[in-house]
């Protein structure tokens, strides 16, 4: 087995391994995380390495986004990426289930020799990984989040399992007109940024909303719903998809929009099955006591994932370094906001 960074050459191969892998997503692609580059005033950069089989093929795709900030080159997931570490290649054909197991745990130690180069807050490994133990091995501490997966094969069955509440959310809007629009990104910063703001907390800037709508747009993997009711903008969902599922990426309500949310999201939902005929619906996880609660209320499953994080003294060090930054370049933004605003009004 050969493990090595991946040059531009490899790249088509890369991609074609995480349409193939059961753990390959969108936000593994390399033109997903590329398009991050421009996003982080140049400290951003991503590689992608590869473990490469006796024969020379592509068995097993890692890639490895990383920023520099104040001096410190640490891993860093990008906003809007909820799952990257690494992929395989499908089962071999009558390969015994050890074989397997070994096979993956020996991929899984050179990565983890690779990771551990670098400083690591927080790297997210999606949920059909759950062999952590060469990572644990190489002094990683392993965390658990959480995700809803929605099961969308047979609508009707979904519509049943949802909450009450829900569904008469849907019937409601259905009744007083609401109709949606697809494709709007300024009315879905618009809501999103105020939805943020109600939340206090850190607000993602334009400029990435807009490069990954228009990277997914030329890739054809991505749609927005907007809920409008009298001509007015109430609710916004963006989505995004691969060849396996559709993924929740963010939302947007408008405060005085009871029951929107769950209108233009089962619009969502339907467009996911008729229109991409794909039968899983990914919600990403959420942390927001609120967005789970509301999450869960559509009869998902709840998915555990797993993440990384450097087990070491350096690691609070540097967490305690960056959250002060990310403090202070917050109320820096703060600040510029209420000024354009003064300066519109």
């Amino acid at each position: 087995m050969d493990i090595r960074k991946l040059d531009n050459n490899n790249l088509t191969e890369y991609d074609n391994l995480v349409d193939n892998s059961n753990g390959g997503t969108i936000f593994h692609k390399s033109w997903w995380l590329s398009a991050f580059e421009d996003c982080y005033n140049n400290s951003y950069n991503v590689d992608f390495y590869g473990a490469f089989g006796d024969s020379g093929n592509l068995i097993s795709g890692l890639p490895v986004p990383t920023r520099r900030k104040f001096g410190i080159k640490h891993m860093f997931t990008p906003s809007l990426t909820p799952y990257v570490g690494p992929f395989y290649i499908p089962r071999i054909v009558d390969e015994k289930t050890s074989n397997e197991i070994t096979r993956k745990k020996n991929i899984n130690k050179e990565f983890a020799k690779i990771l551990g180069r670098l400083s690591c807050i927080y790297y997210p490994f999606h949920y059909s990984n759950i062999d952590l133990q060469p990572f644990k091995w190489c002094d990683f501490d392993v965390g658990v989040k959480y995700t809803y997966i929605l099961n969308l094969c047979d609508l009707d069955k979904v519509w049943k399992d949802m909450d009450r509440k829900r569904r008469n959310d849907i019937s409601r809007c259905i009744k007083q007109g609401y109709n949606t629009r697809l494709g709007e990104i300024d009315k879905f910063i618009d809501l999103n940024r105020k939805t943020i703001e109600r939340q206090n907390v850190e607000i993602l800037s334009d400029k990435i909303w807009l490069k990954i709508f228009d990277i997914c747009k030329k890739n054809n993997c991505c749609e927005i719903f907007t809920a409008y009711k009298d001509q007015i903008a109430v609710a916004s969902v963006f989505i995004v998809w691969d060849n396996k599922r559709c993924y929740y990426l963010g939302s947007g309500i408008d405060n005085a929009s009871e029951g929107a949310m769950s209108f233009v999201m089962w619009d969502a939902m339907k467009y996911t099955k008729e229109k991409l005929n794909l039968n899983e619906f990914d919600f990403t996880g959420s942390d927001t006591v609120g967005l789970e609660f509301f999450i869960r209320k559509f009869g998902g499953d709840i998915v555990p994932f797993f993440y990384i994080s450097e087990n070491s003294i350096k690691k609070v060090v540097i967490n305690k370094f960056m959250n002060l930054c990310n403090s202070l370049n917050k109320k820096i933004e703060t600040r510029s906001i209420t000024d354009n605003i003064k300066k519109r009004t």
